[in-house]
């Protein structure tokens, strides 16, 4: 059973020596969804309107619960989950997750019982929904995975569970990651579903602040092939733009699509992304670690004209803009300096 508590008084505060802490046999974080969904792992899924958010949050939560699969990760055993709502019809959630069932091969009877709904349209009109931005609701929430003994927690989404004034604002995420926080302190993963922003300009992506990134270890991005709404059938890219782990094959820029022809057994296809190269490029710039055009052909092993090339596609794919490329290479090298720097001081001493 997990260990989530309400707030603890400060004289309940924890500590340890180095000793203690060297000494500790820590009990391993396992997988949920291997290789990259273990206990106490928190994660952010965002993308604009339309692309399969709600379909890939979904997803997530039946593989868990059912000790499925999903796309080309493994939930190894069944666990069980809390899908919170603020948003969805109920009688889609029934739809959805009878369309999901068999793509996902999940063991539907553990899963009728491991998967937990707590959705506000399931509610009569006069019950009030939590607010996730306020103490109380999160109490009340806190509570329903607590009695479940919940593994695994799906928020869907942060603008339809947390009234706040300004997304933007940073301070509107601080309610949200204090509660992601906690979850985190009693070994459960969690998944803030958000929204990407109207206009990126390939500056900024999601909602909100570069403050909300800290506290987690994926931020996974959905787009459409296209950058165009899906009609009908869910079709999407997935990038992980941040992976706190060892990256292989799994966790690399993917496109899926949900197939459900007729007379055929429904499934997710997987296949790999031609533009792969060119969404790693960009995670690389994003992330500091190259401060030319030159050091970026060194990385991936082509030439600057190479670079050039995908630098425009990158462009043209609203991946990144030609302002945010500039500011991330100066940025890198005034990062790369500062540590000449202190190293040279440190020589010096």
């Amino acid at each position: 059973m997990n260990n989530v508590s309400s707030k603890s008084k400060p004289r309940n505060l924890k500590s340890r020596s180095l000793g203690g802490l060297l000494d500790e046999k820590f009990k391993p974080r396992e997988e949920l969804l291997a290789p990259w969904l273990t206990q106490r792992h928190l994660s952010m899924v965002y993308a604009p309107a339309g692309v399969g958010k709600s379909w890939f949050a979904l997803s997530a939560a039946l593989a868990v619960a059912g000790g499925g699969k999903l796309y080309h990760w493994d939930a190894p055993i069944a666990r069980r989950v809390v899908f919170v709502d603020g948003e969805m019809d109920i009688e889609d959630l029934q739809e959805r997750c009878e369309k999901l069932i068999e793509p996902l091969d999940v063991n539907i009877k553990t899963a009728r019982n491991n998967l937990l709904f707590l959705a506000q349209q399931d509610q009569s009109l006069d019950v009030e929904f939590p607010d996730l931005a306020t103490d109380e609701g999160q109490a009340i929430v806190m509570k329903h995975i607590k009695n479940h003994r919940a593994e695994f927690v799906i928020l869907d989404n942060f603008s339809t569970l947390c009234e706040v004034e300004d997304e933007n604002a940073a301070s509107s995420f601080n309610p949200i990651m204090r509660f992601l926080r906690q979850l985190k302190q009693g070994r459960i993963a969690a998944m803030l579903v958000h929204h990407a922003r109207k206009n990126t300009s390939g500056n900024g992506s999601y909602r909100g602040t570069s403050k909300q990134a800290v506290i987690f270890n994926s931020i996974i991005s959905l787009n459409h092939p296209d950058r165009i709404p899906a009609q009908g059938g869910a079709t999407f890219d997935i990038d992980f733009e941040k992976y706190r782990g060892l990256r292989d094959d799994r966790v690399a820029p993917v496109r899926v699509s949900l197939q459900n022809d007729p007379g055929e057994r429904p499934q997710w296809v997987v296949e790999p992304r031609s533009d792969a190269k060119i969404v790693e490029m960009v995670r690389a710039v994003k992330e500091l670690a190259c401060a030319s055009q030159d050091e970026l052909a060194e990385r991936f092993g082509v030439t600057k004209g190479t670079i050039s090339k995908w630098k425009r596609r990158a462009i043209d794919m609203d991946l990144v803009s030609s302002k945010a490329w500039e500011e991330c290479l100066k940025e890198a090298q005034q990062v790369r300096e500062e540590e000449e720097h202190a190293v040279s001081d440190v020589s010096n001493f």
